[in-house]
């Protein structure tokens, strides 16, 4: 009896032992995944936003000029027109600076800038990051835009000097200030391949109209190494009677997107025109192999980024604001790389995933 009584205690002490250890390794696991949970929370917001001029001095450079591996002409042009965007106002522009520097740290800082507003995201901070990893400038009056003879930019520029007094010594000068300005930038400093996209509107002294959209496409091709692909440049000049009619669509990503990895779903996109807000719709296979649509309603878009909340359609509703009846399945995320390549990530149902996206848009619709 006595052995019989003892057996059980001996159980019980290694139950209660094991029950222990259980608790230890599960308050261990709860640990770790709050530990996980609060990383991914923190990473998430590690990104720094800082406005322009709010918060920072804006690019460190005078204008828009470029090195020879982002672009061998040095200037956006059209083969017979180049044109030069002042960010900074001329007048504390140094005459003898070489533009061909492109920077100027720190005397460009302390050069106003141009009726130019915008962002920078870091990934860590300024003077941390080489450059930050995307930003965005507008500008709605008095953005001076230059237009020079592209034949003469090259014959000066040959020696690698340009200063802004050579540009005002051009016989072909034109002066033209935009009243409509917008520039999306990931610089190729802080990106495996950069990207720039600028569209300018507006009129030269004379009142002639001039329009200027300039990009760079870094992910025009597999291995993002040779730009040259990748740049488009155009440049019209109108007369006075022929002032623009509708807002410029800014945003470059209009169209349809598929991960060529998951044949069967894509996304179309859809920018508003002359506002920072964009929708679309997304379609999927689901688990029974059945195809599924779901609306994109854009959240938060800044150019660059998007957020959109996920939606279902369960058919009409006379009595829903829109005449349809919509579910909220999920969130979804997309980083633009370029007019070609882009990024998504998404929480629908439960169910997590990422998409590698290119664009089935020809390359010449980034000009509009």
């Amino acid at each position: 009896m006595i052995e019989s009584e003892s057996e059980p205690t001996a159980i019980g002490r290694e139950t209660r032992a094991d029950m222990t250890q259980f608790n230890i390794l599960t308050a261990s696991h709860n640990v770790i995944a709050a530990s996980l949970a609060m990383i991914a929370s923190l990473s998430a917001q590690a990104e720094l936003r800082l406005d322009i001029p709010e918060d920072t001095f804006g690019p460190p450079f005078y204008a828009r000029l470029e090195f020879p591996h982002i672009d061998p002409a040095l200037i956006p042009n059209d083969g017979l027109w180049a044109a030069l965007i002042l960010y900074r106002q001329r007048e504390c522009i140094p005459d003898d600076f070489n533009l061909l520097e492109i920077f100027d740290v720190p005397a460009a800082f302390s050069c106003p800038l141009n009726d130019l507003v915008g962002y920078e995201v870091y990934e860590n901070a300024p003077g941390v990051d080489p450059a930050p990893i995307r930003s965005r400038l507008t500008g709605e009056s008095a953005v001076p835009v230059w237009f020079v003879n592209l034949a003469e930019f090259e014959q000066l520029a040959a020696d690698g000097v340009m200063t802004i007094a050579d540009f005002e010594a051009m016989p072909s000068l034109r002066i033209g200030s935009a009243e409509f300005y917008d520039e999306l930038l990931r610089p190729s400093q802080s990106n495996q391949s950069g990207f720039i996209h600028i569209n300018a509107r507006g009129q030269f002294e004379d009142g002639d109209r001039f329009r200027l959209t300039y990009t760079v496409n870094g992910d025009h091709g597999p291995e993002h190494g040779d730009l040259a692909g990748g740049i488009r440049t155009r440049i019209e000049f109108r007369g006075q009677s022929l002032a623009e009619i509708k807002p410029p669509q800014v945003i470059p990503y209009t169209g349809h997107w598929m991960d060529p990895s998951e044949p069967g779903q894509g996304l179309g996109i859809h920018p508003v025109r002359a506002t920072d807000h964009v929708f679309g719709t997304f379609y999927a296979i689901d688990d029974f192999g059945q195809q599924v649509w779901y609306a994109l309603d854009g959240t938060d878009f800044d150019g660059l980024e998007a957020n959109f909340t996920v939606l279902i359609s369960h058919g009409a509703d006379l009595e829903a604001p829109n005449g349809v009846q919509l579910e909220e399945v999920g969130q979804m995320r997309i980083e633009f790389l370029g007019c070609r390549a882009a990024r998504a990530n998404f929480l629908i149902d439960g169910n997590e995933g990422e998409m590698n996206l290119v664009s089935l848009v020809p390359a010449d619709d980034c000009l509009d």
